[in-house]
């Protein structure tokens, strides 16, 4: 034992003794409290305490090993004769540390057996589940709902001042309980956090009804709303900062709601301290505890992603504070757009984690809904900015870190989507009335498309075959439209040729990357392919109802099914088939439904396609597979 362990042994005897208990009471009150029979004798003999029976030697190596395990349980056995802990915490905490890192393991397993046999309380429940306790509680909750049916009831009637008492009353009561509980019984902590949530979301409905009542109007104009956010959030984040509970985190989103649907009263200022206030907060908490406490990365990635996605709200509602208009104008958008996509950008590459990068995919969408009052540059800025980054980023991770392919290949299919918007808003931003001829469209497809087979070709990966097959069906239509006479809109049978025509291209790539030995390359072209040439063959046919298209059609099928031997594709069998069935029951009930009739011409159309099914089995199972 260490020297203050025997002070303290000695404060404790003499305390005793003043009492009037015997040396005998006082070595039993010892023993009872957590210390070992040897421990007591040991404290005797150091103290020069007569006993009543022969004391052995102090157990060699108590004190010069500082085995904290006695402390320990002399300790815990105080806190709970005090009524500091129950009973039930005290079994748990002896169950974790009563054994001590000294002791060997079947004393461990002892101990916190000792902790749950039957003659103890279950460490899991602060108190048992009784039919009195039910009772009580059940008790309580009819005596909570009677009461908010009869404030409810007495409401209208009680005037501003009487509901703002009422109000003020509950509130302090729920808080203060809450608070009291928290700091006073630490095993009752989840009751008091309780209280504490619903006695912060009642902090701003108070505050409401006492400014009503002291202003005397519902109107309670924008310094006043300002205060009320402020002291809502104020009294929510000492909250927090206070009782340390996640639960706590919760309020002022909820409270938020609220504001919002006050929306109309609030001020430019009170709006903005609304969202500014929470944005700043949540930031610099997620900032600190990425810096200071690792463990907790997760919970501070999260507070930094909400900080990042209210980034654009905030920004908005400062300029039209500071410009007193709704609409801040195209360069103030700018300007947004500029200093969002910086602060995401800036916090992902502080912090490197790709959940902030997701932050801004969030806030595109609400970027999308102010389109309108975008102004040119603004577009294009919106769509440029991630462009280039998508494709910086997506290079470096495929120059540098090879074992991170997976996250540039999904990078780069990003930025190549966003590729030809990027155009279109930069053609539209020089264009001096903001409209683009077919010229121009064809330009932009042509160089989209240049892009994407680049990308494709300087780094290989299935992944990116996603892009270049929808971009040649787009040139095809665009190719159309530029073929098309001035005046004239693009007709049926210039999209069905634009499509036959980008179908074909596309399965001749599929088959240039199967011969590659890429069947994974071949498989998104193959798909788009076989439907652009079916549906464009389809869309000819119906233009004029020309049956040479239609017969056309009927012979692609099989020439699908036909060529899915040599190059052992699954995906042209499947689409063969499945368009051979559909030209069998078009031609068949397109020229011979009412010559025919119903019935016989369902029964020739059911026979002609059970032998395709039929057909397509036999050539899968022999020649595929």
């Amino acid at each position: 034992m260490s020297s203050n362990e025997w002070e303290q042994a000695r404060i404790y005897v003499k305390r005793l003794r003043e009492k009037g208990h015997t040396d005998d009471e006082i070595r039993q009150i010892m023993i009872e409290g957590g210390w070992e029979e040897d421990e007591v004798e040991a404290v005797w003999q150091r103290l020069d305490v007569p006993l009543s029976a022969a004391a052995p030697e102090p157990a060699s190596g108590t004190e010069a090993t500082g085995d904290p395990v006695p402390f320990v349980r002399r300790e815990i056995a105080r806190w709970r004769d005090e009524h500091l802990i129950s009973s039930p915490l005290a079994a748990r905490l002896l169950a974790e540390y009563g054994a001590g890192p000294g002791r060997a393991p079947s004393e461990r397993v002892a101990v916190r057996d000792a902790a749950t046999t039957p003659e103890s309380p279950s460490p899991k429940l602060a108190m048992p589940i009784t039919p009195g306790m039910v009772l009580l509680y059940v008790g309580g909750l009819l005596i909570l709902i009677a009461s908010f049916m009869l404030v409810s009831h007495v409401w209208k009637g009680l005037g501003p001042g009487g509901q703002f008492a009422l109000i003020l009353l509950v509130t302090a009561g729920v808080y203060g309980a809450g608070a009291w509980v928290h700091l006073t019984q630490p095993d009752r902590r989840v009751a008091a956090t309780v209280m504490l949530f619903f006695g912060c979301l009642l902090i701003p409905a108070a505050l409401f009804l006492g400014a009503k009542w002291l202003v005397g109007d519902t109107d309670l104009g924008e310094g006043v709303w300002l205060l009320l956010v402020m002291a809502t959030f104020a009294a929510h984040a000492g909250t927090l900062h206070r009782f340390h509970s996640p639960l706590l985190a919760f309020p002022y989103p909820l409270c938020f709601l609220w504001f919002v649907s006050h929306w109309s009263s609030l001020g430019p200022s009170a709006r903005f301290a609304l969202v500014v206030l929470p944005t700043m907060a949540l930031y610099w908490a997620g900032t600190h505890l990425r810096l200071t406490k690792p463990d907790r990365r997760s919970a501070a990635d999260m507070m930094l992603f909400a900080a990042c996605v209210l980034v654009p709200w905030t920004l908005l509602l400062t300029a039209q504070w500071v410009l007193g208009e709704t609409n801040p104008g195209g360069a103030a958008w700018l300007l947004i757009v500029a200093a969002t996509f910086a602060v995401h950008v800036g916090t992902s590459c502080r912090f490197r984690s790709q959940l902030f990068a997701a932050s801004y995919l969030v806030c595109f969408p609400w970027f999308v809904a102010h389109w309108p009052d975008l102004g040119p540059s603004s577009r294009f800025a919106l769509v440029f900015l991630p462009t280039v980054t998508l494709y910086y980023v997506g290079v470096r991770l495929h120059l540098k870190e090879r074992e991170r392919q997976a996250t540039a290949d999904v990078m780069l299919l990003a930025g190549g989507l966003l590729a030809p918007w990027t155009l279109l808003q930069a053609a539209l931003w020089v264009s001096p009335d903001n409209a683009l001829e077919p010229a121009a469209l064809w330009i932009i497809a042509a160089v989209t498309l240049a892009i994407h087979v680049e990308t494709l070709h300087r780094f290989p990966s299935p992944l990116l075959t996603i892009l270049y097959p929808f971009t040649v069906i787009w040139l095809a239509m665009e190719t159309a439209a530029v073929a098309t006479p001035e005046g004239h809109s693009l007709s049926s049978s210039g999209v069905g040729g634009a499509l036959l025509a980008s179908g074909l291209v596309l399965l001749v790539a599929g088959i240039y990357h199967a011969q590659q030995q890429k069947p994974a390359y071949a498989l998104v072209p193959d798909i788009v392919g076989v439907l652009a040439l079916v549906i464009g063959l389809a869309t000819l046919g119906a233009d004029g109802h020309h049956p040479g298209w239609e017969f056309l059609s009927f012979v692609a099928s099989l020439g699908l099914i036909a060529g899915s031997v040599p190059q052992k594709n699954h995906i042209y069998l499947l689409a063969g088939a499945i368009f051979l069935t559909i030209n069998i029951f078009w031609i068949g009930f397109e020229y011979f439904g009412e010559s025919a009739g119903l019935p016989l011409t369902l029964l020739i159309c059911g026979a002609l396609s059970m032998a395709a099914g039929y057909m397509a089995h036999r050539v899968r199972k022999e020649h595929i597979e």
